[in-house]
């Protein structure tokens, strides 16, 4: 929520033109009158319901600044395969994690990346899940990468950038150490990438944008699913699967809210990382937070 002028006594009723806020306030610009401040108290106390609310968006900022496009190839083309890409620390040296298979084909000087951006929380209506629209978008770029450690056998490729990254304020390295345990059926997440069925027009191309989605984790039962791991991987659900396909989130992580004591803040932390998506029962899966760790000896 922004705040509206200086010096203004909000314990008074304005009684001028109004202006109507996102939040659903409505100021007067004019014409104060003073009320009392027992009210004014009782106007200002969140709901628990507004409260959840600021908490995700303050959350989802703080995500979108440590995920970031890849851009790849795609049968051999480049500029036609998508992915995404998360920005973590590994002995506090700066580094892009996502899947192998991203990558593949491609070498680290051939890459482009989308960078994160300013962003801000659409409007919604009341129980709905909080959308990103990107108020700047950077074209796609090259990053100076260092080396590269690739499993195919895991899927997890990271990418160790130039120290000069850490030093950009849009851009936040995450710590992945300590690991979380495997997150139990029923956890939320928060997912972010760069979908490629959601992306729009420009000019005769098409731009593809940070999206977001809350997948939750589900129980594998007794499934029997292709190159599905349950020691080293884990399902969750796809919200979207109905309305369009998951490309592009592979790579995504799979975010939680760090808990800690004291005052609250945006503290995500890496839960795991999307590696595909089993189309029939509508499920990504994913390999577990321990398990990056342990490859990339955090």
């Amino acid at each position: 929520m922004g705040i509206i002028g200086s010096h203004v006594d909000l314990t008074s009723e304005p009684r001028g033109p109004q202006v109507k806020c996102r939040d659903g306030w409505i100021f007067r610009t004019a014409g104060l009158r003073r009320r009392s401040t027992r009210y004014y108290r009782a106007k200002m106390t969140p709901t628990e319901s507004e409260i959840e609310a600021r908490q995700l968006e303050a959350f989802l900022t703080s995500v979108s600044r440590s995920v970031v496009g890849i851009v790849g190839k795609q049968n051999g083309e480049f500029g036609k395969g998508i992915g995404t890409g998360n920005l973590i620390q590994v002995d506090g040296k700066p580094h892009i994690l996502t899947a192998a298979h991203v990558i593949e084909g491609c070498s680290p000087e051939e890459l482009r990346f989308l960078m994160p951006g300013n962003m801000e929380i659409q409007e919604r209506n009341p129980g709905e899940k909080a959308r990103i629209r990107p108020k700047e978008v950077f074209p796609r770029e090259p990053l100076i990468v260092k080396s590269s450690r690739i499993d195919t056998n895991l899927d997890v490729a990271a990418l160790e950038l130039s120290d000069i990254y850490l030093a950009f304020p849009n851009l936040t390295f995450r710590d992945i150490v300590p690991a979380p345990p495997v997150p139990a059926p029923g956890r939320d997440t928060v997912m972010m990438g760069f979908p490629a069925r959601q992306a729009q027009p420009y000019g005769a191309n098409f731009m593809v944008l940070q999206f977001v989605e809350y997948p939750r984790v589900a129980d594998p039962g007794h499934r029997l699913l292709a190159n599905f791991n349950p020691d080293v991987q884990f399902l969750v659900d796809y919200p979207a699967a109905d309305d369009y396909d998951p490309a592009g989130f592979s790579g995504s992580a799979l975010w939680g809210q760090k808990e800690q004591p004291g005052l609250w803040q945006p503290d995500p932390r890496l839960l795991g990382m999307v590696l595909g998506y089993y189309r029939n029962p509508k499920l990504l899966y994913a390999i577990s937070a321990p398990e990056i760790a342990a490859y990339l000896g955090a």
